[in-house]
C-alpha cells in the first residue's frame, strides 16, 4: 500500500510538471538559483555524508552519495527541472532529478525523482516528446 501510494504521489507530481508546455533552458540567472537551491537541498537532507532515497521502483532505501548537479536547468511553466549524480558504495550511478519552483525571490525544491540507474533510464523517465 505505502508503495503504491509514494508511486502515485511521485506520478502525480511529475504528471504536473510536464503538462504546463514544452520545456526550454532556463535563464542563465535563473538557472543559477535553481542549482543552488538544489545543492543546498541535498546538504540539508545529508546524514554524515550519505544522502537516503527511497526507491518506489524496487522498494529499498538507497544510501548515496552526492557527486553534484548538473549545468543545464530546464524550465516548463512555473517549474524548473535539473538532473545531479550521485553513486553508491557498489559504485552504481544514480541520475536524480530534483523539481523546483520559484517561491518569491527564491526557488525551492519540491521533489527529487530517480531518473536513471547506471544510464538506464526508469520507467517514469520524465522527458516531454
Amino acid at each position: 500500500m505505502r508503495k503504491t501510494f509514494l508511486a502515485v504521489i511521485s506520478f502525480a507530481v511529475a504528471a504536473a510538471v510536464f503538462a504546463a508546455g514544452p520545456m526550454t533552458m532556463a535563464k542563465p540567472a535563473q538557472a543559477q538559483k535553481a542549482r543552488a537551491a538544489m545543492d543546498a537541498y541535498v546538504k540539508q537532507h545529508l546524514v554524515g555524508d550519505t544522502f537516503y532515497y527511497y526507491d518506489p521502483v524496487d522498494a529499498r532505501l538507497l544510501a548515496l552519495r552526492f557527486d553534484g548537479v548538473h549545468n543545464e536547468v530546464m524550465e516548463e511553466g512555473k517549474f524548473l527541472m535539473a538532473c545531479s549524480n550521485f553513486h553508491d558504495q557498489n559504485g552504481h550511478k544514480y541520475d536524480i532529478d530534483f523539481l523546483a519552483v520559484p517561491n518569491g525571490k527564491s526557488i525551492v525544491v519540491a521533489q527529487p525523482v530517480l531518473h536513471a540507474v547506471d544510464g538506464k533510464e526508469r520507467p517514469h523517465h520524465l522527458e516531454l516528446k
